[in-house]
């Protein structure tokens, strides 16, 4: 039998015995997806600094760019949460299942991630939008009240009124979407999973008795587990009122925070 091969009864082990690590991270990437390390909102790019947490900076040359692009080439993980994970396997700390586990938690942490910073352009972008608009109108409708030119005064009247929607536009498109809570929301979640992992990896805090990553691996999954319940929880709660939205959320949050710890438990 060649090495790493495997049935179902004693399914494939890739680890660091069995298989090189090329060879290893190669097959692992296929089952991995990437993001940018740009988030791209209305054409404009933004940066993440969390994404160096995921995978590698882009190359600075246009052609190992293109070639990366092309699939050529392969990102590099080196340093990145899924070494991190990759380290714990090859070790023999974690088994293949639990892994995978990880490696889902940690696209779930990227995607939030991503997303937060894609609301937060767009929170950004709309309240610029608006507060542009509600300046320039005034300005506009105070230079069409001294135009002698009757036709130029009409096309400037037209002009603020265009700005005037815009702004409204703007403005119900950022209170409608809750851009700015719901990268909050999606930022506390990242931040949640990347914190209990690096624990875990290190055996600290709560995880650090005993001092057994398949021991503790239950633990990290019932703490994620509960936060993430309890985070929905908390959104559904507060938006079924369908009053202050942000006070609200902020006082179930609260509420099940004090319940938790009353419980014994970590809280929210």
């Amino acid at each position: 039998m060649s090495p790493g091969a495997g049935n179902a009864v004693y399914p494939v082990t890739l680890n660091s015995d069995t298989m090189p690590r090329d060879v290893l991270v190669a097959i692992r990437q296929r089952r991995r997806h990437d993001l940018p390390n740009k988030v791209s909102v209305c054409c404009l790019p933004i940066q993440w600094d969390e994404a160096y947490e995921f995978t590698a900076p882009k190359p600075r040359q246009w052609w190992r760019r293109w070639w990366l692009y092309l699939g050529c080439a392969s990102n590099d993980y080196g340093g990145t949460m899924f070494d991190i994970i990759d380290g714990l396997y090859e070790e023999g700390k974690i088994n293949r299942t639990q892994m995978g586990q990880l490696e889902a938690l940690v696209r779930v942490a990227m995607g939030c991630q991503y997303k937060a910073e894609q609301d937060i352009g767009k929170h950004v972008i709309l309240g610029m939008l608006a507060a542009i608009c509600g300046a320039v109108v005034p300005v506009v409708v105070g230079i069409q009240t001294t135009m002698q030119d009757k036709q130029m005064a009409h096309y400037l009247s037209y002009f603020a009124i265009m700005l005037s929607l815009v702004q409204t536009v703007a403005v119900t498109l950022s209170q409608v979407g809750n851009y700015s809570q719901s990268a909050m929301s999606r930022r506390m979640t990242a931040a949640e999973i990347k914190a209990e992992i690096y624990k875990f990896e290190a055996l600290a805090g709560e995880y650090s008795e005993p001092q057994s990553h398949h021991e503790q691996f239950g633990k990290l999954m019932f703490h994620l587990a509960e936060f993430r319940q309890k985070a929905v929880e908390i959104q559904y709660a507060a938006r079924s009122g369908g009053a202050d939205k942000k006070g609200d959320e902020n006082k179930e949050r609260k509420k099940a925070d004090s319940g938790m710890k009353a419980e014994g438990k970590r809280g929210v």
